[in-house]
């Protein structure tokens, strides 16, 4: 018997969490990732360049997240997300990651996880064909999916039509009292001059600004992704 999420009943715990996570936008990569994962070492940071302020930070940004993760259930009936800025290579892609999977995991719930090139491009995708997905079909998907989280928002040099496209999404998604979660190398000031209305839709979200040191690049970073693989990358499917 299949459920209205898609699961069936036979399904195990782990059977129905992973049937949500390979729909998430997540790389089977990080399926299994946690906040533990979130390298605060100090030792183990400094042997890769980074300093004992950075590791502090790092510590900080941690707590800051195990906080929102201790009452997550809370904060997405709320419509609370998390709007993550900082300095490339500081963890904000892994950090949304870890987010997703715990939603997942602990509230069964779907999530979408993507980056804003594929947004904008989905919905040029839709131009000139006469079948399948239209603009507006697009933006509803996004405006209601459960939780969306966005990574590197703002990337892209605002346009007034990209203005329009996030503000019906987040727009939407404030309305329903759906939380949306970013990232991006922007400061929040910076995105709220780019995007004044959207990031005002945000403002209710917990706020960590990831400043430091960058392990772009690193071994801790390669390991990483080594120590949680757990599959083949080729492909996978993510609707």
């Amino acid at each position: 018997v299949q459920t209205s999420s898609g699961t069936t009943q036979t399904q195990s715990p782990e059977e129905q969490v992973r049937f949500y996570l390979k729909r998430s936008g997540i790389s089977e990569t990080f399926f299994d990732v946690t906040a533990a994962d979130f390298v605060t070492d100090q030792d183990r940071l400094r042997r890769l360049g980074l300093t004992a302020d950075d590791a502090s930070q790092r510590a900080l940004w941690k707590k800051i997240l195990a906080g929102y993760l201790e009452k997550v259930s809370e904060n997405l009936k709320s419509g609370v997300g998390l709007t993550l800025t900082g300095s490339v290579g500081t963890g904000k892609t892994m950090m949304l990651y870890i987010v997703a999977a715990h939603i997942v995991r602990h509230c069964r719930d779907y999530v979408t996880v993507i980056p804003e090139r594929r947004i904008f491009d989905s919905i040029k995708a839709t131009y000139g064909h006469g079948e399948g997905e239209d603009e507006g079909m697009v933006i509803r998907r996004f405006g209601t999916t459960r939780n969306l989280l966005i990574d590197d928002f703002g990337v892209r040099k605002a346009t007034e039509w990209m203005a329009d496209i996030y503000h019906s999404i987040i727009d939407a998604r404030w309305d329903a009292g759906l939380p949306t979660f970013v990232s991006s190398n922007l400061p929040i000031s910076e995105l709220s001059q780019i995007y004044p209305r959207q990031m005002d839709r945000l403002k209710k979200n917990v706020a960590i600004e990831m400043v430091g040191g960058s392990l772009r690049g690193t071994e801790l970073e390669r390991s990483m992704v080594r120590t949680l693989f757990r599959g083949p990358l080729t492909n996978q499917t993510h609707s």
